[in-house]
């Protein structure tokens, strides 16, 4: 945990609770932690001692924070059940501060935290191995699910989170870390990594499978995601039989919101996500979408306009089988009536599976930047952007791309890009020495800073890129 961190939000939430607040600890005051939200009015800090706690923890309308003591280690074991339920928190709202919460286990939705109607703000957490599994209808939030909420959270990790399901009726998965539903949202300085939405039919004449948001899916929602990580996050999507339907929506976001709202994503880093649908049907002749590592929109949702700012895309993958009829793209997507605005961005190293059509009416779309927007949406755009070493389009006829973006043929360890990696590139990496900004180029294993690493791997890539 980061103690700095840690410190400076307990002092914050003392700064901010009323004047005859409590601190209650734990085990020294009150042996359990939920004994002590029992005894806790609103606006107490309950801190606890280093050790392992089980889950099954309820909160009904106290705004309390529950904090690590400032050197102990705390984790919130769920032990195959659930972890934290949350219901009508009211401002200031529930804090987790330096918690560790692990092995919960959910359905359907929310395994480590599920909250309704409250303000929720996560500092310096971990979420790891927590699950949700089901069959038909909808599941989500693999660690949390909020819904009609307030959701902040920063300095945080969430790491091997999944919803799995498996059913011959419908099953729709979303957020393999977070599914947050009609919520006020900011995701600042997190990681996001090796989480997974994964549905399948195994057999059936009518269904659908959908797989949305591997790492976050927010619908009828808006806010922002900021100086954040998403590495190797999946949505697959698989369907058997005569005529179900596969679709994978967002390997690492989805995000919709309503017309007069938006989302942005700014100062970001998407690397090795992936997605795939296989749809091995015979009345569409494989008919499924593969849409996008970033994607926006949300069925019924009008006319949402959201901004993509700044940030990196390097090495996603977009793969649809068998390779007719339907979407494959790479990076950002959207769908229904969504539109995205697309500056300052680099994408490079993605692929995209080539489609054939090969049933009138179902087409083909294929590439890095896409839209699959309804007629008379107004188009996407991309500025002062790069485009580079992309094994797919750069950008689908949807999308204006200005004459400030470039397409160039570029290589790892090419950062400026001038097709080779030379003393010019050298020369970046040195200056940015020990910065950790998430989408920095220069950090090149997207590792969060620029060091050693990054100098070794430009050193073994230098000379001319490849053509």
């Amino acid at each position: 945990m980061h103690r700095t961190l840690l410190l400076c939000a307990q002092s914050l939430a003392c700064a901010v609770t009323p004047l005859n607040a409590a601190e209650l600890r734990v085990p020294g005051d009150h042996p359990t932690i939920q004994s002590a939200i029992d005894a806790a009015s609103s606006g107490d800090l309950i801190i606890i001692g280093a050790g392992t706690y089980p889950g099954g923890i309820s909160i009904s309308g106290k705004a309390v924070t529950l904090a690590a003591d400032s050197d102990a280690t705390v984790t919130i074991d769920g032990g195959g059940s659930w972890g934290i339920s949350a219901t009508g928190i009211p401002a200031p709202g529930l804090r987790l501060v330096g918690l560790a919460v692990t092995r919960c286990a959910a359905s359907p939705r929310g395994a480590a935290l599920n909250a309704e109607s409250s303000v929720i703000e996560i500092v310096d957490c971990d979420f790891s191995d927590n699950h949700v599994t089901g069959g038909a209808d909808v599941h989500g939030g693999g660690a949390v699910f909020a819904s009609t909420s307030s959701v902040r959270i920063s300095d945080s990790r969430f790491i091997g989170n999944s919803v799995v399901l498996v059913s011959n009726g419908y099953p729709f998965g979303f957020g393999g870390a977070l599914m947050l539903d009609s919520c006020d949202v900011a995701v600042d300085r997190s990681v996001f990594q090796g989480n997974l939405v994964s549905t399948s039919v195994p057999g059936a004449s009518w269904a659908e499978a959908r797989a949305q948001g591997g790492a976050i899916s927010a619908r009828w929602s808006s806010g922002s995601v900021r100086d954040s990580r998403f590495v190797a996050n999946r949505a697959d999507s698989s369907v058997t039989g005569f005529g179900p339907l596969a679709s994978a929506h967002g390997f690492a976001l989805s995000l919709g919101s309503p017309s007069s709202q938006r989302f942005e994503v700014v100062g970001c880093r998407f690397s090795e996500n992936s997605g795939l649908t296989t749809s091995n049907n015979a009345y569409y002749q494989g008919a499924g979408t593969s849409n996008a590592t970033v994607a926006f929109g949300y069925e019924s949702e009008q006319q949402a306009s959201h901004v993509v700012r700044d940030c990196m895309f390097d090495g996603n993958r977009a793969i649809k089988a068998p390779q007719t009829n339907g979407a494959a793209i790479a990076d950002i997507g959207c769908l229904w009536h969504a539109r995205v605005d697309v500056t300052g961005c680099r994408f490079a190293g993605s692929f995209a599976s080539p489609l054939t059509e090969t049933l009138s009416g179902f087409g083909q779309w294929s590439g890095s930047v896409r839209a699959l927007n309804n007629p008379g949406v107004p188009n996407s755009t991309i500025a002062a952007s790069v485009f580079c070493a992309l094994d797919c389009l750069a950008a689908g006829s949807e999308i204006i791309t200005s004459d400030t973006s470039e397409h160039e043929q570029c290589c790892a360890g090419d950062i400026d890009p001038s097709r080779a990696v030379d003393g010019a590139d050298l020369g970046l990496v040195l200056a940015r020495w020990g910065e950790a900004s998430v989408a920095d180029p220069c950090d090149l294993n997207a590792d969060g800073v620029v060091d050693g690493a990054d100098l070794a791997e430009l050193l073994e890539s230098w000379g001319p890129c490849p053509r």
